[in-house]
């Protein structure tokens, strides 16, 4: 922490009750301090989320990292933190964190060149959805909650029984009435050890799966070919025979090619090989899938946090990341749309599925998962809730003809319905809350999405949230 923009204090030196601004001057020193500091920091958050993510361990590493979370009953998703000032976050006891999270400390006052830093605080029992901004200075107040792709500061509400959405100057809040189940309540040293040991072993099992058959694809290949013709290592002892007809610039000039030509085959048969095996990464998430967490069905039951199912979705989510649509087949749509019916989706006909590969590890639950017909669809559409910090999966469809080819940050929530015929015109993130889209035939953007005219490009005026706050920017 920064003693005013003079020096760093260690721990010891600082009031944890402290709220003040602190001012750090942008002086070479302390920008070239902070870069290693923080890249240090990212570099251990990386090598232990590699192994660790979802588990009880991850949340100790990162308390070594100096993140203030309490160590009772908090489960972290992800946190993109402010690598370096993870001191100046603060995470209270039973609250659910979803996936990548955002968390901002410093504010930056480029004409006076200093930096203020604001504490981050999480109160207790509250869930923070996923791909939240939390600005410098939020506080979210104990049993509180935001909702997803919610951006927060310091003038947001987010106060006891109230969840915020939204990103607009003035954030909405709802009623947010939280049924809490956690299977380790009280037994968070019995989660840790467990969860660790699982994580650690799936993640060794991954690697394992996702390297060895293209590396065993490469060692194969070369062997089979090695003595063909036009093999790299046939025309090498063809030009060694020759050897004593060249000139000794000629030699070094042919052992030169020698070993380009071979540097290329390997890496031509290198590339081969991580595409051949891309189906194979897809079975193995749809075999994880399936025999870890079976169908699973919108039935109103409750799964407990750090539950059975909760860890085997967990599993399956990580899995995926391998990932089995990487973007060079993302575009190859039978292919997309076979890997996501393996899964469980129900898919319609003439539909063209092309999510982003952080988007398509994200259908362990894809049985409630419904595409129409006729459909261009790159948003995120899931049914995976934990909003009242339980888990439970919910029905969520988009019907025939919508329309969301260029909508990869659009995130349709579970329990969405999207109409026949929805079209959506993305200017940043468009949040589909549900209930929220109920008429067909219509173009939304937004966050929360409301109802735009067609064909043109919008932004929400800041400040006011209403359905009819639209500005009109004329094409260029």
């Amino acid at each position: 922490q920064a003693n005013g923009g003079t020096g760093i204090v260690g721990d010891d030196d600082r009031d944890d009750d402290d709220d003040s601004v602190v001012e750090v001057r942008l002086t070479p020193t302390n920008v070239l301090a902070h870069s290693v500091v923080a890249s240090w920091t990212q570099f251990a958050d990386l090598i232990c989320g590699a192994f660790l993510l979802y588990s009880g361990g991850m949340n100790y590493a990162w308390r070594l990292l100096g993140l203030r979370v309490s160590p009772r009953g908090v489960i972290l998703s992800e946190m993109l933190s402010n690598h370096g000032l993870m001191d100046l976050v603060e995470v209270g006891d039973h609250t659910y964190m979803a996936a990548r999270t955002a968390v901002g400390v410093a504010e930056v006052d480029a004409r006076r060149s200093v930096a203020r830093l604001k504490r981050v605080k999480v109160g207790k029992g509250c869930f923070v959805g996923p791909l939240t901004v939390m600005m410098p200075g939020t506080t979210i107040q104990d049993g509180a909650a935001t909702g997803s792709c919610a951006v927060v500061g310091e003038r947001t509400h987010a106060s006891s029984g109230r969840i915020a959405i939204g990103d607009g100057e003035r954030t909405l809040t709802l009623a947010w009435r939280p049924k809490p189940l956690d299977a380790f309540r009280g037994r968070d040293i019995t989660w840790t050890i467990y969860s660790s040991i699982v994580f650690y072993l799936k993640t060794l099992f991954v690697k394992t799966c996702g390297i060895l058959p293209s590396w065993g694809i490469l060692l194969v290949g070369l062997d089979l070919v090695r003595d063909a013709e036009w093999a790299p290592r046939a025309t090498a002892l063809r030009s060694q025979q020759l050897q004593h007809l060249l000139s000794p610039s000629l030699r070094v000039w042919v052992s030169l090619l020698n070993g380009v030509q071979w540097s290329i085959f390997v890496l031509i048969f290198f590339t081969f090989a991580l595409h051949a095996v891309i189906p194979f990464r897809g079975l193995l998430h749809v075999a994880t899938k399936w025999l870890l967490l079976g169908r699973v069905k919108d039935d109103g039951v409750a799964h407990p946090l750090r539950g059975r199912v909760h860890v085997a979705w967990a599993i399956t989510i990580q899995v995926g990341r391998i990932p089995g649509i990487p973007k060079s087949v993302r575009f190859l749509f039978e292919y997309v749309n076979a890997y996501v019916a393996l899964l469980g989706a129900k898919i319609g006909k003439r539909t063209r599925i092309f999510p982003e590969p952080e988007t398509s590890q994200a259908f362990p639950e894809a049985d409630v998962c419904t595409f129409g017909d006729d459909i261009k669809f790159s948003a995120h559409l899931y049914g995976h809730d934990f909003s009242n910090m339980h888990l439970r999966f919910r029905e969520t469809s988009a019907g025939d003809g919508v329309c969301a080819p260029d909508a990869w940050q659009t995130q349709v929530l579970p329990g969405s319905h999207v109409p026949p015929n929805t079209h959506f015109n993305n200017v940043g993130r468009s949040v589909v809350f549900a209930n929220l889209i109920t008429e067909p035939n219509k173009t939304w953007a937004g966050n929360p999405v409301r109802a735009v005219p067609p064909n043109a490009n919008h932004v929400a005026v800041p400040g006011d949230s209403g359905p009819n706050n639209v500005k009109k920017h004329p094409r260029s």
